[in-house]
Parts: C-alpha cells; structure tokens; sequence
C-alpha cells in the first residue's frame, strides 16, 4: 500500500475544524481546489454512500468506512461518478492533463486536540502511487482554507 499524509496545525477546536471540514458551505469553499462546483451528497451514516461531486454529477463515490465525530472520518472510495453514473473501479483517469489509473483509495481525516490547537492530518492510502502528485498540489491548499475558516 501506499499512503501519503498532510498535516495541519489550528488554531481551534476539533469541533470548530470538524465543523469547517463538513458544513456544506465551507466544505464548498475548501474542496473548490479539487474542483471549483465540487460539493458533498450523502446522509453521513457509517456504511452509507457518499458523493463528491460537482453540479453535473460528475466526480467520485465513497462509502463512510469508519467516523467518529470531531476526531476521525473514513471514505473508501470505490469509483468515479460521470453524469450521475457509476464508473467502477481500476479504470484509468485524465486529471490535470494526467492519466492515472484508479484502483482502491481509502482517505482518512484525523483531528487531535490539545489546548486549543487542532492537529488536523489527511492521509490517502492506496495501491498505486499515481495520485501522489495530485495530493501533493491539491491538499496543502485545502488543508490552508481549512485553516483560514477555522482560525
């Protein structure tokens, strides 16, 4: 497997930065790095579907694998979405001019407390390291407007 992380540190409490992280309009905000429309459907039920997409229905599709409010969430994301259609998995993708290939990935948010200060780590565990490059220029931006909303 291969997993990357980003952490953040904030000034705020986990239920300030669980709150950011979820609520529709600041989620808006946040994940318009990774499309400007892209937006959250789902009833946030562990073992429920969940959909990040855009206003066409296109983006991708996830079950909430585990989540502890204020303090942990997993997705495990089981393909892309395109006009509202499933597309399954290990199928290959063109994102930012890029083809990569879309196997298994799970994506995991962890929020740790101590004093007033939230430690806020995201990690994509996967099995291929395609979507490194991606995370690597997407999520620092994320997890900063994650920051800025919070603080």
């Amino acid at each position: 497997m291969h997993i990357v992380s980003y952490k953040t540190e904030i000034q705020a409490s986990k239920e300030k930065v669980w709150s950011v992280l979820w609520d529709d309009a600041s989620y808006r905000y946040w994940s318009s790095v990774f499309h400007p429309e892209n937006h959250i459907v789902s009833d946030w039920e562990v073992g429920s579907k969940i959909l990040f997409v855009d206003n066409k229905g296109n983006g991708a599709f996830a079950t909430i694998a585990e989540k502890v409010p204020n303090e942990f969430i997993s997705f495990k994301h089981l393909g892309w979405i395109g006009a509202w259609k499933e597309l399954p998995l290990d199928f290959e993708v063109t994102i930012n001019g890029k083809l990569m290939r879309f196997t298994e990935v799970t994506e995991n948010y962890l929020l740790k407390g101590v004093s007033g200060v939230t430690t806020l780590t995201v990690e994509m565990v996967s099995a291929e390291s395609d979507w490194e490059d991606y995370g690597n220029e997407v999520y620092p931006k994320a997890l900063q407007r994650i920051k800025e909303l919070a603080e």
